[in-house]
């Protein structure tokens, strides 16, 4: 049996008891409309006081490296830019030492690792289908 919660590190009324959101984004450096969407919502998000880290693929191929740092800071968010080999695993980690307690994933792939990621740790994950027409999400969905 267990005692009462401590509630020494709980906000004060009316503060928000979440911790953060961790944005799973396919190549955060492209051009498309995803990746847009993805750093607006992170930095809407900062805006309103959410501790956000972003983490995303990179470099060509399964063995692309980072053209820059693996982690950085560009204003309030933390970017990871991680190769897709061992991404989860690695993702797995960043997700678990960052705190956060909710993933946010763009796209069908990383809606996949966000997924298993989310069950490893035991956190909530929501997946926003991405791309129109023929290659997107939903048309690969109803294949």
């Amino acid at each position: 049996m267990t005692g009462p919660p401590d509630l020494r590190d709980a906000p004060p009324p009316g503060q928000p008891t979440r911790r953060g959101v961790c944005l799973f984004v396919q190549d955060l450096d492209a051009l498309g409309g995803s990746e847009r969407q993805a750093r607006l919502l992170a930095e809407a998000l900062a805006r309103a006081g959410e501790r956000v880290c972003l983490i995303t693929s990179c470099g060509v191929g399964l063995l692309g490296r980072p053209a820059g740092p693996l982690r950085s800071q560009e204003g309030a968010l933390e970017i990871w830019r991680l190769p897709l080999i061992g991404f989860e695993s690695t993702a797995t980690a960043v997700v678990a030492g960052s705190g956060c307690d909710l993933i946010n994933a763009v796209g069908i792939m990383m809606g996949s690792f966000a997924q298993r990621v989310g069950r490893v740790l035991g956190l909530p994950v929501v997946v926003k289908l991405a791309g129109m027409g023929e290659p997107g999400d939903i048309a690969t969905l109803g294949r």
